[in-house]
């Protein structure tokens, strides 16, 4: 009984893990994963099972194009599963955040009437509703809380999966060969900057372990340790400021919690000193020279975006028009401007700005309990990985959308209902 979570976390991580190393094409994923789900209706598992098979199918797929997203069409199925049974039962839960969704993403539709480019401004829609519709998935189905252990477990489990998949990459190509070029990090599912995007979001819930439980099995501080290595190898910079501001804010809180891990900080710096030579090589290599947030021409792109939303003030120039300026105007195939609030501005001007801090402020409602450690960790997440969003792309699309509303939802119905029993 006691270990029947872990079982649960490795039988998913290598699952999901032997899926991305073979290749296996979306419609067998989507078979098996959805098999998964059958077994769990079979076996009457709560709503936050289904969730965690969602968020390992994210990580499965290794092919760059495929047609279907094998997590959307999970989410779909629940979100249906989810409707279905609010109007049976004719309760639908109004979470905090549905109306700002709501109207934030009709606000987005509208604006396909100017946006430049018709099917860019389509996927973008289709690229944040799936968070949207999780979002609705958790807060209508009931869940009684007895412990936030399962959940950074979970963190650590899904973080292992990438670090496993980045450091099979550089296996494949040779640390200096990624190291020289980036983009051969791409693991199907994200490039190095979007999948790193997940580092600062999970790895605060992760730590929360060590700060709710003294005794803990020692497997979960080398799946972490080891997740560190694979931040470090994501190559990521916004994704290193994130981490660090987040781990600033959390051993701030829990410094006295965390003192007896000091002993495993000294191994790891201990570490470091005899292998000082190749990681100062790696880091005046990669970093020497170089404005810390230059890269991707960063600053044309900013410029940019910051001339597109003067140009339209009060509406923006539509829904991923981002991705037509772009390339129109300086040449780049970059479908964003590389920082959320430049994206928001210049696409949906000061409407969909204000949009946005209607959105933010039920954000500090729901997250406005931080002597809850469990809470506190989750706000570290999002205030971290809204650092990383200062410098890159994935703020509310596609599967960033779903891990960011999986925490914003849990909270929320955690603070309404105060009572547990997930696992």
């Amino acid at each position: 009984m006691k270990y029947r979570m872990d079982l649960a976390l490795i039988l998913l991580f290598s699952l999901t893990f032997f899926m991305w190393l073979f290749y296996i094409n979306a419609y067998t994923r989507l078979m098996v994963y959805g098999m998964i789900f059958v077994i769990l209706i079979i076996l009457k598992k709560p709503i936050y099972y289904y969730i965690l098979v969602i968020l390992f199918s994210v990580m499965a797929d290794n092919i760059r194009k495929e047609y279907i997203l094998v997590d959307y069409c999970l989410i779909i199925l629940l979100f249906c599963f989810t409707l279905i049974k609010a109007i049976k039962h004719k309760k639908i839960i109004w979470g905090k955040l549905l109306i700002p969704l709501i109207i934030y993403t009709l606000y987005n539709i509208i604006s396909l009437l100017w946006t430049p480019d018709l099917m860019m401004g389509i996927e973008g829609i289709y690229a944040i509703l799936e968070g949207y519709l999780i979002y609705f998935v958790i807060t209508n189905n009931k869940v009684k809380f007895t412990s936030f252990l399962p959940f950074s477990k979970a963190a650590s489990f899904l973080l292992l999966t990438i670090t496993g998949e980045i450091i099979t990459k550089y296996l494949n190509y040779g640390f200096y060969n990624i190291i020289e070029n980036k983009r051969l990090l791409h693991l199907g599912w994200a490039n190095s900057n979007i999948m790193a995007s997940l580092f600062p979001l999970l790895i605060p819930v992760a730590l929360y372990k060590y700060v709710a439980h003294r005794k803990l099995d020692k497997l979960y501080l080398a799946i972490d340790s080891l997740n560190f290595c694979g931040l470090l190898l994501s190559l990521s910079r916004g994704a290193y400021l994130g981490v660090f501001i987040g781990l600033i804010l959390f051993t701030g809180k829990f410094i006295r919690k965390v003192r007896r891990y000091v002993g495993v900080i000294m191994i790891i710096l201990i570490v470091c000193f005899l292998f000082k030579d190749g990681i100062i090589r790696f880091i005046t290599y990669y970093l020497d020279e170089r404005n810390l947030f230059d890269s991707s021409n960063r600053k044309l792109i900013y410029r940019l975006a910051w001339d597109k939303f003067k140009e339209s003030l009060l509406f923006g120039h539509g829904v991923k028009s981002s991705a037509y300026y772009i390339y129109h105007e300086l040449g780049l195939r970059y479908a964003h401007y590389h920082n959320f609030a430049l994206q928001i501005a210049s696409t949906l001007g000061l409407v969909g700005i204000s949009l946005l801090m209607l959105i933010v402020k039920e954000w500090y409602a729901i997250l406005d309990e931080l002597s809850d450690s469990f809470v506190y960790c989750v706000a570290v997440s999002i205030i971290g990985a809204l650092t990383h969003q200062l410098f890159d792309v994935s703020f509310d699309l596609y599967f960033f959308g779903v891990y960011f509303y999986v925490l914003i939802g849990t909270i929320e119905v955690y603070r309404k209902n105060k009572v547990i029993s997930c696992c």
